[in-house]
C-alpha cells in the first residue's frame, strides 16, 4: 500500500519533469539538469515498479530500495535547484513513502 503511494508520486514528479524539460518558455526546457531530473523520476519510477513486482527475502530488494533511496534525493535536490517546487514535493513525497514501507516491511530471516 505504502509502495504505491511512493509509485503515484514518483509519476506526478515524472510528469512535471518531463513537462519542464520538453515545453518550451519553463526556464529550464532543453538543458542538462532538466534532463537529470527526467532520468531520475523514470529510474525511481522503474525501480518502484519492479519493487512492487518482486516478492520474497531477496537480497536484490535492499539493493534497489537502498538505490531507490538515493535517486529519490538526487532527484529532490535537483528539482530544487531547477526551482521546480511540485516536482521537489513529488520525490519527497515519494522518498517518505519508501523510507516508511522501508520501516514496516516484514522482517524474514534467511538461512
Amino acid at each position: 500500500m505504502i509502495l504505491t503511494i511512493s509509485i503515484v508520486a514518483a509519476l506526478v514528479g515524472l510528469g512535471f519533469a518531463s513537462a519542464a524539460a520538453f515545453m518550451p518558455d519553463t526556464g529550464v526546457d532543453g538543458t542538462a539538469g532538466a534532463f537529470l531530473a527526467v532520468f531520475g523520476a523514470l529510474s525511481v519510477t522503474v525501480a518502484l515498479g519492479v519493487l512492487m513486482v518482486l516478492s520474497g527475502p531477496f537480497r536484490a530488494r535492499g539493493l534497489l530500495r537502498s538505490a531507490a533511496i538515493i535517486v529519490s534525493i538526487l532527484t529532490a535536490l535537483a528539482a530544487w535547484f531547477l526551482m521546480q517546487n511540485i516536482v521537489f514535493a513529488a520525490m519527497i513525497v515519494s522518498l517518505l513513502a519508501l523510507v516508511a514501507s522501508s520501516a514496516t516491511a516484514e522482517r524474514e530471516a534467511t538461512l
